[in-house]
C-alpha cells in the first residue's frame, strides 16, 4: 500500500512537471510581437500613435507610448489569445503620419519600419476675444489634432476619436498667440473630413484646467463642431471666441 502511494505521488509529480513545462512552452509560443523600427530620421522620443489588434478576442486598442529606443514593441496577444491582424497609425513631430495594416501569422514576430517623410508647417496667429477671457491668469493655448478618420480606418462603430497634441503656446496679455503647426492639408490620410479638425483650448498653465474651448470667428474656417478647419494658410490675427457648447 505504501509503495502504491509513493508510486502515485511520483506519477503526480511527473505529470505536474510535464504540464508546467508544456504550459511554459505554449505560453512562449503564444507571445508574438509586432516590432516597428524607427529609422534614424525619426525623433523616436516623441513618436506617437494608436493601434488596434484583431483576433478571436474581438478588437483591442492601445497607444504607442513615449519611446526610449528606436524599436516600438507591441505584444500581439490579448487575454492569452494571439492576434491575427494589427492596424495602426504612427507619427512624429515634423513627419507625416503613416498607417499600417499588418497580418500576424504563425505566432511569429512581425517586423516593420517607419521613416520620416517631412511635412511642411503652417503658422497660426490668433487673438482671443474678449481679452477678459484670460481672467488675468497665467494661461496657455493648446492645439490638438482630432483624427476623425481613424475610427473608419480601424473599422470601429463605437470609437473615441484619437487626439494628438500639435503644440502649446502662451498668449500675451491682449490674447494674441502664435504657433507653428504641421500642415496636414495635403496629407491624404490626415486631411479635413470625417470629423478631422483642430481643437483649440485655453487652459490654466499650472493646473491645466480648461478655461474655454475656442472657436474661430471666421465661418469658413469653423467646422460643424465649432473647431478649426485644417488649412495650408490662416489669416493673421484670426479671431477666436469661447465656443458655445450645444
Amino acid at each position: 500500500m505504501r509503495c502504491f502511494n509513493l508510486r502515485r505521488a511520483w506519477c503526480f509529480f511527473l505529470s505536474f512537471l510535464i504540464f508546467s513545462v508544456g504550459g511554459c512552452l505554449l505560453a512562449g509560443a503564444q507571445l508574438p510581437r509586432v516590432s516597428i523600427t524607427l529609422m534614424p530620421d525619426v525623433p523616436y522620443e516623441k513618436v506617437f500613435g494608436h493601434y488596434v489588434l484583431y483576433g478571436r478576442f474581438g478588437a483591442y486598442g492601445g497607444f504607442i507610448q513615449k519611446q526610449s529606443s528606436r524599436t516600438v514593441q507591441i505584444p500581439a496577444v490579448v487575454e492569452g489569445k494571439p492576434a491575427a491582424q494589427i492596424k495602426m497609425f504612427i507619427g512624429a513631430p515634423g513627419c507625416r503620419m503613416a498607417t499600417l495594416d499588418i497580418p500576424i501569422q504563425n505566432l511569429s514576430d512581425t517586423q516593420e519600419s517607419f521613416s520620416c517623410s517631412p511635412v511642411p508647417t503652417v503658422t497660426l496667429e490668433g487673438q482671443i476675444s474678449p481679452a477678459s477671457l484670460l481672467r488675468n491668469k497665467d494661461t496657455t493655448v493648446s492645439v490638438d489634432y482630432m483624427a476623425g478618420w481613424a475610427c473608419g480606418f480601424f473599422e470601429l462603430a463605437d470609437c473615441m476619436v484619437p487626439q494628438i497634441s500639435f503644440g502649446t503656446v502662451k498668449p500675451d496679455g491682449n490674447g494674441f498667440f502664435k504657433i507653428e503647426l504641421p500642415d496636414s492639408s495635403g496629407d491624404p490620410i490626415a486631411a479635413d473630413g470625417h470629423g478631422t479638425e483642430l481643437q483649440v483650448i485655453l487652459r490654466e498653465a499650472k493646473s491645466y484646467n480648461i478655461v474655454a474651448f475656442l472657436a474661430p470667428e471666421s465661418e469658413s474656417l469653423r467646422t460643424a463642431g465649432g473647431n478649426l478647419r485644417i488649412s495650408s494658410f490662416y489669416p493673421q490675427n484670426l479671431g477666436f471666441v469661447a465656443r458655445r457648447e450645444k
